[in-house]
């Protein structure tokens, strides 16, 4: 039985597709494992004092309409069509970030914050931005060809 799956294992074709899908489950652990995590367990507190608390929690939530796009779109479409995907992208991970810090509310060592949640949203949406340039910029180059 090993065998049989390391033969189709090997005959398997490894494209881009996987790769993001792979790397968006990686992501999507370790976001879980930050945003759950004791903060007894966390560097140093000054986090907080400095402001970077925030921008940890905008650059964690850049990657994922990135990461998102790359793992599901497997068709060329229209910019509109992308745009509409992006922003459904952008929309779940609003959620995903709202779910997340819903969650932390429960806990007994977290605390929900309506600043952290803002943070969460600006870095979707610089993530959906990157996303929608990228796609822009790869239709223009196809259709120049």
């Amino acid at each position: 039985m090993i065998s049989i799956i390391f033969v189709r294992f090997r005959k398997m074709k490894i494209n881009k597709h996987h790769i993001a899908v792979f790397a968006l489950c990686i992501y999507m652990l370790v976001i879980c494992f930050l945003c759950f995590m004791n903060p007894a367990d966390m560097p140093d507190p000054e986090l907080d004092i400095l402001g970077l608390d925030k921008l940890v929690h905008l650059l964690m939530f850049v990657p994922f309409p990135v990461l998102a796009f790359l793992s599901i779109q497997t068709q060329k479409k229209s910019l509109k069509a992308n745009l509409t995907f992006i922003t459904l992208i952008f929309l779940i991970g609003c959620l995903l970030a709202t779910g997340t810090e819903y969650i932390q509310k429960l806990t007994a060592y977290r605390s929900f914050e309506l600043s952290d949640i803002a943070a969460d949203f600006i870095g979707l949406l610089i993530g959906s931005i990157i996303t929608f340039l990228y796609t822009t910029l790869k239709k223009t180059r196809i259709n120049d060809k």
